[in-house]
């Protein structure tokens, strides 16, 4: 059969008119009719079998789509590859099942999409290989399934599983992650498991996450790594589990995380670790932990678990840190330091340990505090250094212990708080502070308040404004900050407020400021910052903001511009970023929205543009974005939007099914 009468008789049973119902079987001959497989193939509309294959190849196509299949199952077939192609999609699925294959490969893939699922199974597998994939999506996923028992996911007897070079691998909303147990997500008797060089990685909404009896764990040059929301999280019998060089590693929500009897754990060359909100973090028989290492961190928080413990251990490191952050923990322990030779944390540009209902560090022998920028304990209820022999904090630049309950040092051989600096604010018509936890400014060439009607700064938990070399604030009307949980300005060369009718920030978790170049806000009506739990705003060159009728961001879980060259909103009539839960702008060279009327992101639970040479959006009417799932835009090199009336991004399905036999699009 030559391939144009096999591809027009393929097409109309695609088609599936009015016989659609009626099953075709094809007798087994490839496509370019060299020679017969034992193939036997099914095409219908419920679902599409291959079975007993030899290799089946698919080489450089650019799209390849499989959408709203009820079943697609490959069984025991001895290779499939899928090599060179732009984009591999399988949509609304209820089954996919790969069987016994002997290697299952998946090379130099722009994008593959498993959408919508109800049951995956990949099963006894000698090898299964996804290397140079810019992106891999698994979201809405009802089950990842056995074939005997529902509601699983498996990935049983695998000699190697490698995923290598991914910009983007998300695993969401997973109902359950299984082998025997429900409820769980487990990598078994696995030789390797290598996930290299992924921008983002993301586990979210677990269950349970189990990795027993590994011998090694490699994530290295990892941009992101979060673990969201997981029940539990185990790392057991491991000889070695390595992270480096990830630029952000996130465990947020955690009920416990168990690292347990192994040989080394190593995390090293990390921006920023955050660990947040969970009931108990153990690093447990640490006889056998010969070392752990953090290594070089920007940033490394643990806020709100409800116990932290660190037990048995031969070292503890915690080196050329920016910041550190211990907040509402209800308790932190450092036990039996007999055995623990030395805890060092050194150069962290801050150190902050606040609202802990204990804090206690026992038998130590070293507990060297070097070159912080801010140290700060505040609201303890008990904080209690015992039995120790050697305590320095040296060249702080402020240190501050308020509000403690009770605060004692017993037994200490040597404490040293050298180098202190000051504080000055002067010539203020109303200036009112009351009742802030922390209030510090440190190192700042100028602060200058000047003609001013009303400041007032109420009920802060923490304001820090540090290394500024100019910050003005002048001939503003009324400028409210009120109920805010912590607001950090540092490293500013300028940071500008001229003459603005009203500028609130309300109700405001954390907002950072940090390593800023220039911010202006010039001649704005109303500049109004309400109810976000984060907003950080950080390395960016220049950030103008002028002529602004109205800018509002009301209830945002997280708002971060990080690294931004320029960022310019001028001569917006409405810009409204209400309800959303993250919005990151990391490392863009230029981005532009000017002269747009109205500007709208509303209820979208992801919008992140990272890595963004420009994206220019001039004479915008309307741009709207609702109900917004996930918009993710990466290493994205022009984007431009020129003189549209109109934009709307609203409940967009899009499904296309072609193959070199196939063209069909819903």
């Amino acid at each position: 059969m030559e391939r144009g009468e096999q591809g027009k008789q393929l097409a109309v049973e695609g088609e599936g008119k009015r016989d659609g119902d009626r099953k075709k079987q094809i007798d087994g001959r490839d496509a370019t009719g060299g020679g017969i497989y034992n193939i036997i193939t099914r095409i219908t509309n419920n679902s599409l079998n291959i079975t007993r294959l030899k290799r089946l190849n698919i080489t450089r196509p650019n799209s390849l789509n499989i959408t709203r299949p009820n079943s697609l199952n490959i069984t025991r077939s001895n290779s499939l590859n899928i090599t060179r192609s732009n984009s591999l999609n399988i949509t609304r699925l209820n089954s996919l099942n790969i069987r016994r294959p002997n290697r299952f490969n998946i090379t130099r893939l722009n994008s593959l999409n498993i959408t919508r699922p109800n049951i995956l199974n990949i099963t006894r597998l000698n090898s299964l290989n996804i290397p140079w994939l810019n992106s891999l999506n698994i979201p809405r996923l009802n089950s990842l399934n056995n074939i005997r028992r529902p509601n699983r996911f498996n990935i049983t007897r695998l000699n190697s599983l490698n995923i290598t070079r991914p910009n983007i691998l998300n695993i969401t909303r997973l109902n359950s992650l299984n082998i025997r147990r429900p409820n769980r997500f487990n990598i078994t008797r696995l030789n390797s498991l290598n996930i290299t060089r992924p921008n983002i990685l993301n586990i979210t909404r677990l269950n349970s996450l189990n990795i027993p009896r590994l011998n090694s764990l490699n994530i290295p040059r990892l941009n992101s790594l979060n673990i969201r929301r997981p029940n539990r999280f185990n790392i057991t019998r491991l000889n070695s589990l390595n992270i480096t060089r990830p630029n952000i590693l996130n465990i947020t929500r955690l009920n416990s995380l168990n690292i347990t009897r192994s040989n080394s754990l190593n995390i090293t060359r990390l921006k920023c670790l955050n660990i947040t909100r969970p009931n108990s973090l153990n690093i447990t028989r640490s006889n056998s932990l010969n070392s752990l290492n953090i290594t070089r961190p920007n940033s490394l928080n643990i806020t709100r678990p409800n116990s932290l413990d660190i037990t048995r251990s031969n070292s503890l490191n915690i080196t050329r840190l920016n910041s550190l952050n211990i907040t509402r923990p209800n308790s932190l322990n450092i036990t039996r330091s007999n055995s623990l030779n030395s805890l060092n944390i050194t150069r962290p540009n801050s150190l902050n340990i606040t609202k802990s209902n204990s804090l206690n560090i026992t038998r130590l022998n070293i507990l060297n505090i070097t070159r912080p920028k801010s140290l700060n304990i505040t609201r303890l209820n008990i904080l209690n250094i015992t039995r120790l022999n050697i305590l320095n904090i040296t060249k702080p630049n402020s240190l501050n212990i308020t509000r403690p309950n009770n605060l004692n040092i017993t037994r200490l051989n040597i404490l040293n708080i050298p180098r202190l600096n000051s504080l000055n604010i002067t010539r203020s018509n109303s200036l009112n502070i009351t009742r802030p936890n922390s209030l510090n400014i440190t190192r700042s060439n100028i602060l200058n308040i000047t003609r001013l009607n009303s400041l007032n700064i109420t009920r802060p938990n923490s304001l820090n404004i540090t290394r500024s070399n100019s910050l003005n604030i002048t001939r503003s009307n009324s400028l409210n900050i009120t109920r805010l949980k912590s607001l950090n300005i540092t490293r500013p060369n300028s940071l500008n407020i001229t003459r603005p009718n009203n500028l609130n920030i309300t109700r405001l978790n954390i907002l950072n400021i940090p390593r800023l170049n220039s911010l202006n806000i010039t001649r704005s009506n109303s500049l109004n910052i309400t109810r976000p739990n984060s907003l950080n705003i950080t390395r960016s060159n220049i950030l103008n903001i002028t002529r602004l009728n109205i800018l509002d961001i009301t209830r945002s879980n997280s708002l971060n511009i990080t690294r931004p060259n320029s960022l310019n909103i001028t001569r917006s009539n409405i810009l409204n970023i209400t309800r959303l839960n993250i919005l990151d702008i990391t490392r863009s060279n230029i981005l532009d929205i000017t002269r747009s009327n109205s500007l709208n992101i509303t209820r979208s639970n992801i919008l992140n543009i990272t890595r963004l040479n420009i994206l220019n959006i001039p004479r915008l009417n309307n741009l709207n974005n609702p109900r917004l799932n996930s918009l993710n835009i990466p290493r994205l090199n022009h984007l431009n939007i020129t003189r549209s009336n109109s934009l709307n991004i609203t409940r967009t399905i899009t499904w296309e099914y072609q193959s070199s036999f196939f063209n069909k699009t819903t």
